[in-house]
């Protein structure tokens, strides 16, 4: 019986289509938490992917070459901000849910993030979101605001939280000027 290898690594420009694959399921199954809608990402060409992917910063939960999981990343550049980052696109099939896996690829985030100078790290999550919402507060967000109205599908409006996280500074001085993370060494000894 062969086992199938997992990783947790950066999402890279040739992962576009498990990329396209996953964010298709995340607006399909989750339509509340995301401001795009299915319908517009459906529409959406494989060159957009393939064009987007050259941006992206991003880590991943992979089995094979399969994308389970991930969480983008956008840190700012700009000198009164370049301390904060944004998580985005925060999004786990069913498959890693309740395993350890999302746990493990956020402490893999966070570790990164402290090594690219950020010490602010925010989200906005859909206010009907419990289940997100818990768990972001035990990876030690708060909630700061709110913003009504933020996503309606259909006739239903949904609220999003903004939550913030405090990390501690790295202690050596971090290259600020890195859009993208390094690739995670080491990343699969976590598992």
């Amino acid at each position: 019986m062969s086992s199938i290898e997992t990783d947790v690594r950066m999402i890279k420009p040739s992962d576009w289509d498990a990329y396209k694959s996953l964010w298709n399921e995340a607006c399909t199954e989750s339509p509340d938490s995301f401001e795009v809608s299915r319908d517009e990402e459906l529409a959406r060409t494989d060159a957009y992917y393939q064009t987007r992917m050259k941006t992206l910063t991003g880590v991943g939960y992979f089995e094979g070459e399969t994308l389970l999981g991930m969480i983008c990343l956008n840190k700012t550049s700009e000198a009164k901000t370049r301390h904060r980052a944004t998580l985005y696109n925060v999004y786990f099939g069913q498959a890693c849910r309740g395993t350890g896996i999302v746990e493990m690829v956020f402490d893999v985030v966070v570790d990164a993030s402290v090594q690219m100078g950020v010490t602010q790290l925010e989200l906005y999550v859909s206010s009907g979101a419990g289940r997100a919402i818990s768990f972001y507060k035990k990876c030690g967000f708060a909630n700061v605001g709110s913003i009504p109205a933020a996503i309606n599908v259909g006739s239903q409006s949904h609220n999003l939280d903004l939550m913030v996280k405090t990390l501690e500074a790295a202690p050596a001085e971090p290259n600020l000027t890195a859009r993208r993370l390094e690739p995670i060494a080491n990343a699969t000894a976590r598992m």
